[in-house]
């Protein structure tokens, strides 16, 4: 790993109960032929290049997320600041794909979006190396501990992989790993 790290700072919009977060898929029992032909079945397939599909496969369970990538403007602000409250609702409902607009209902997206507060922001740092020949992502993200009155960091590594077999294998070697660095 460098000894640079890229700081990355990061808002989310959503509704109090997350109701837009959880509209992410849950991959049952390492089952992600299932998962796929869920959102298959849900308007997004691979001629559809708007979308990208992402399997999150983390230590303990797998999340199916559809994500699409906007820009925002970037005038009036300088160094990490971000879009207050107001404009970034605006600018999600103004951007917000139809896909995602009319996910439950008619119109669904920019209604949740419309009463979506701020989550964060946080200030991540970034490390990006190799790792067993692949690209390996290290963020630390700083968030408040249960009771509020203090910071815990969570780590993420993460590394890119279009191999079901090269993800299990790497997740398994680098789960060993670091278990092996902690003990």
């Amino acid at each position: 790993m460098p000894t640079t790290v890229t700081k990355v700072n990061v808002q989310f919009l959503d509704k109090s109960g997350k109701e837009i977060y959880n509209k992410r898929y849950t991959v049952t029992g390492g089952d992600t032929d299932a998962a796929l032909t869920t959102v298959n079945n849900e308007g997004f397939d691979l001629s559809d290049t708007n979308y990208d599909a992402q399997i999150e496969w983390g230590y303990q369970k797998q999340t199916l997320s559809i994500s699409r990538k906007k820009s925002a403007p970037g005038s009036g602000y300088s160094g990490m600041d971000l879009p207050g409250q107001s404009k970034s609702r605006t600018f999600l409902i103004d951007e917000a794909p139809g896909k995602f607009d009319d996910w439950l209902s008619n119109g669904w997206g920019a209604t949740a979006l419309a009463s979506a507060r701020i989550f964060g922001p946080a200030l991540a740092k970034r490390s990006i190396g190799t790792w067993s020949s692949l690209q390996i992502y290290i963020e630390v993200w700083p968030v408040k501990d249960a009771a509020g009155t203090g910071i815990e960091y969570i780590v993420e590594a993460s590394f890119k992989t279009g191999s079901r077999t090269t993800a299990s294998t790497k997740q398994a070697d680098l789960i060993a790993l670091l278990t092996n660095k902690v003990s």
